[in-house]
């Protein structure tokens, strides 16, 4: 933004923290998963990890981030953890304080620095550190920022310079291409491309050959693989399928002899359990092209309907119950309801907790696969709580009272007196 063109807006029409959260919301209904706070600057804005435990709390939301310059970082990233935000971007462009204060106009480096690291103290991670690269003004120092994210476990995300309008005085020729910065990260510390995160992600990721961190480059699920990698790392083979198997082997690869890549079919035969973690709406094309194949297996049924993302199933499933729905769908399959109420992000953190294992409801109608299933939460790091039949399952599905609970096994058994 030009520094002599602000414009403000009247303070009333601020959207206020319930007004976010009621915006959230409604997003959320529509299928948006991922909300990331930024500005502008968000630290400036009064009570922030008020406005991040609202949000932190959204049923549905896999993701919270935020992005900031760290200014005002070191004095709220406590706060803003202990109200649930889990990942920070921070922009650090120059680690020269004499720079740093040029390119930002104002910007004191010390203070960012102090943010950074009360972030990391306060346990959040990852935390990115954003830099925009000028030639002639920091592309000098593209291997010393790349050293400081690598000494201090920091991930660092390298931004083309790129025209805005007036607001940054962009030219062509001040532009250091991904290509350039890329070869200069590679030959001091080499890397290997690991593509974008989700496939989705602004950033191509690469990983150092020597195992330290990652590096990201902005140029001009997830369920599944999160339990499998779980799995793979007790003890059992798994493998992971999808319409394009080629696209895992990074997965596989890193997860060694154990973790395999193939197809759908290939899974099904494969083995006699099988987990679904796939949107909802697929779940009718997956009945047509492969019902006979899961008769006789234990499928471990993690979806969700969700009306706005998944079409005409979504409605039947909502109002029967999911896991009502997906037993006609694969009929003959041992449907056991499990590991939908929490995210793979929630997944990932909540493993094996140190204070004690949290909770994973379950629901079938066949007692032996049930049986079968909670071993496989066990080995995962949760604990199983079988609440009875499929019809049973309403209660931690979407809009039911255990949706999204993280609360220990016998937490939940005292909550289900309460219930009906």
């Amino acid at each position: 933004m030009p520094f002599d063109e602000y414009t403000w807006i009247e303070r009333q029409e601020v959207l206020s923290f319930e007004e976010i959260e009621r915006l959230a919301r409604l997003f959320l209904g529509f299928g948006v998963e991922k909300i990331r706070l930024t500005g502008g600057e968000p630290l400036v804005r009064k009570n922030l990890h008020q406005l991040v435990r609202r949000l932190s709390g959204l049923q549905d939301l896999l993701d919270l981030s935020l992005t900031t310059n760290g200014a005002l970082l070191a004095e709220q990233a406590s706060d803003l953890r202990a109200a649930g935000l889990q990942r920070i971007n921070v922009s650090i462009d120059s680690l020269k304080a004499d720079r740093f204060r040029e390119m930002t106009k104002r910007g004191n480096l010390d203070d960012v620095l102090k943010g950074l690291f009360a972030a990391q103290k306060a346990g959040m991670k990852p935390i990115k550190i954003n830099a925009v690269i000028i030639r002639g003004i920091n592309d000098d120092e593209i291997l010393d920022l790349v050293g400081f994210a690598r000494d201090n476990g920091f991930e660092m995300r390298f931004i083309e310079y790129m025209d805005v309008g007036n607001a940054n005085a962009w030219s062509l020729e001040k532009t250091v291409t991904k290509k350039e910065i890329l070869e200069k990260v590679h030959a001091r510390f080499p890397v290997r491309e690991v593509g974008r995160a989700h496939g989705s992600a602004p950033a191509v990721d690469y990983e150092f050959l020597d195992g330290a961190g990652e590096i990201g480059i902005i140029g001009s699920g997830n369920i599944g693989s999160t339990l499998g990698t779980l799995w793979v790392k007790s003890g059992h083979p798994v493998l992971f399928s999808s319409r394009h198997p080629e696209e895992l082997k990074s997965l596989v690869d890193g997860l060694g002899p154990l973790a395999r890549a193939g197809t759908v079919s290939e899974a099904l035969s494969f083995s006699n359990v099988v987990f679904i973690g796939v949107p909802y709406g697929a779940y009718p094309q997956i009945s047509k092209d492969y019902a006979k194949e899961f008769v006789g297996k234990i499928v471990i049924d993690a979806g969700n309907a969700v009306l706005a993302r998944d079409g005409e199933i979504a409605k039947p499933a909502r109002e029967n119950g999911v896991g009502l729905t997906s037993a006609k769908l694969l009929a003959g399959a041992r449907i056991v309801r499990a590991f939908n109420i929490l995210s793979f992000r929630k997944v990932v953190n909540l493993s094996n907790r140190p204070e004690g294992r949290i909770a994973i409801p379950m629901a079938g109608d066949d007692e032996e696969a049930l049986k079968v299933a909670s071993g496989l939460v066990r080995d995962a790091g949760f604990e199983p709580v079988i609440l009875g039949s499929l019809q049973r399952s309403k209660v931690f599905e979407q809009g039911g009272p255990l949706y999204g609970q993280e609360i220990s096994a016998q937490e939940m058994r005292e909550r289900l007196k309460t219930l009906p």
